[in-house]
């Protein structure tokens, strides 16, 4: 007699007698099978910094990952009342002398980051994983100039991050959807915290068992 009660438990598998017309009752206990190993990388996107990366992991019901985005030089979307990117700009009063005077140079905003954590699998189609590492923002930097003294605008953001989320899991195919946030705050007090989404693919090691 062979006893499969699926993947989640070891078969088993026994040899028995049986008289003629005689009734028995047989009692089987099955042992818990090990949790596959599953391996997945799942391709990465953050939505405001728009920073490409990836997410690896490695484990059974219990595993480790491994998440990196990085985007240098993006266009930051911003409004330009006074003209165009790289004009300069002058105010003139009645008498011809000039006030004011702004120079304008290309804003751009930029991200690097990478961080490891742990993921938990309660459910064969859910995963959940949380984790912390380091990453730096770069946001819209400009140059004011009136004559008499300059300004600088930095609202860079670097320091520790954190990083969580969930995967969901139909066959071999996985979505991904988290958020990740910079602790630290930039000079001016600004914080910066991003949405992400990735889809990959998930690979067990385990061979499924003949019946």
């Amino acid at each position: 007699i062979t006893v499969d009660a699926g993947y989640d438990y070891k078969m088993s598998k026994q040899d028995y007698v049986f008289i003629p017309l005689e009734e028995r009752n047989i009692d089987v206990t099955l042992q818990k099978a090990r949790p596959k190993l599953n391996g997945f990388f799942i391709a990465n996107y953050m939505i405001s910094a728009m920073a490409p990366g990836g997410i690896l992991g490695l484990g059974r019901r219990f595993g480790g990952y491994v998440k990196g985005n990085a985007s240098f030089g993006c266009k930051f979307r911003y409004d330009d009342s006074y003209g165009e990117i790289g004009d300069d700009y002058s105010y003139a009063d009645m008498n011809g002398h000039v006030e004011e005077h702004w120079t304008y140079s290309e804003p751009t905003d930029g991200y690097w980051g990478g961080s490891g954590g742990l993921f938990y699998n309660p459910l064969k189609f859910l995963t959940f994983y949380v984790g912390g590492g380091y990453a730096s923002y770069k946001g819209m930097e400009y140059y004011s100039n009136n004559f008499s003294s300059g300004h600088f605008k930095d609202d860079s953001v670097e320091g520790p991050q954190i990083d969580a989320g969930v995967i969901f899991r139909w066959k071999a195919l996985l979505l991904q959807a988290g958020y990740s946030r910079i602790l630290s705050s930039s000079p001016l007090g600004h914080h910066f915290g991003d949405f992400n989404v990735g889809i990959g693919v998930n690979i067990h090691k385990n061979k499924k068992r003949q019946r």
